[in-house]
């Protein structure tokens, strides 16, 4: 199971940091939860969808080391509000890759 491949949208063109990933990050166990973490905002047309806050944190979070810096990654970090827990458990779960670091 897995995201079907889609064409990028106009957003690709603007100006920021944006990476594609060939592995994917997770392993979804049915289409439902990969559903539950993206989202239309308001405003914007039907079909661009965004990651929630809870699978961009983690999506943020592995990149940090080498696409992303540690700090800028706290400072966002600490700015999310309302994650939903239940959501980011169920997240973690399923993530097929998992960063040790020596906390002693």
């Amino acid at each position: 199971m897995g995201r079907q491949a889609v064409q990028p949208s106009r957003l690709a063109a603007l100006p920021f940091p944006r990476s594609l990933r060939l592995r994917p990050l997770f392993a979804w166990p049915d289409e439902t939860l990969a559903n539950r973490t993206l989202n239309t905002p308001p405003g914007v047309a039907a079909g661009s969808a965004v990651s929630t806050p809870e699978l961009a944190v983690l999506e943020l979070l592995y990149d940090v080391g080498t696409h992303e810096d540690i700090e800028e990654a706290r400072n966002l970090f600490e700015g999310i509000r309302n994650l939903r827990v239940d959501l980011v458990g169920c997240l973690l779960g399923c993530c097929t890759s998992v960063k040790q670091s020596d906390c002693s």
